[in-house]
């Protein structure tokens, strides 16, 4: 009878002791890893982008500047179908501000067909950092004659908000 009350007393007083250490440790775990991510320095720029000065000072002040470092109109010329072209663009943050890319940079065809997918390489690009807009096409039988892409980089930078880029080419047999 002793014992049965016993087994009744354990079952009416509430949490076991094994239970209570198993929350103990896990309270424990808990503020190891928030003291953890709370003490951790700045991870610095994403993957994708690169620092392009060490000594870099904005040109612009409480904003992002999208700069893009080659020729905003590349013209390839005449090129043989069944070429691959492969294009990269460099774009930099001019401002004090990050740059964050709104939407993925798109390809608008102006003439002929088939646009490309671009590709960023990090979404967001630091101050004093760039990084890499890029993409590949080919044209085939059918496909030939000339071409205007449009890239459309559109960003958070309030002067310029749809930074546009022009490709031509021609495509020959």
């Amino acid at each position: 009878m002793a014992q049965a009350k016993k087994s009744q007393r354990r079952k009416k007083g509430g949490i076991s002791s094994a239970i209570k250490w198993a929350l103990a440790g896990a309270a424990a775990f808990a503020l190891v890893v928030f003291a953890l991510v709370i003490a951790s320095p700045d991870p610095g720029p994403q993957a994708g982008q690169t620092v392009f000065d060490p000594d870099f000072e904005p040109e612009v002040t409480g904003a992002p500047r999208v700069n893009v470092v080659e020729d905003e109109l590349i013209d390839y010329g005449d090129v043989q179908l069944n070429t691959t072209i492969q294009t990269s663009y460099t774009v930099r943050n001019l401002g004090d501000e990050p740059l964050m890319f709104v939407n993925t940079p798109y390809v608008e065809v102006i003439e002929g067909c088939c646009p490309p997918q671009a590709q960023v390489s990090a979404p967001v690009i630091e101050p004093g950092h760039e990084g890499t807009v890029s993409f590949s096409f080919m044209m085939h039988e059918g496909m030939g004659g000339p071409h205007e892409f449009r890239v459309h980089l559109q960003t958070n930078d309030p002067a310029e908000p749809d930074k546009q880029l022009t490709i031509l080419s021609n495509w020959v047999s």
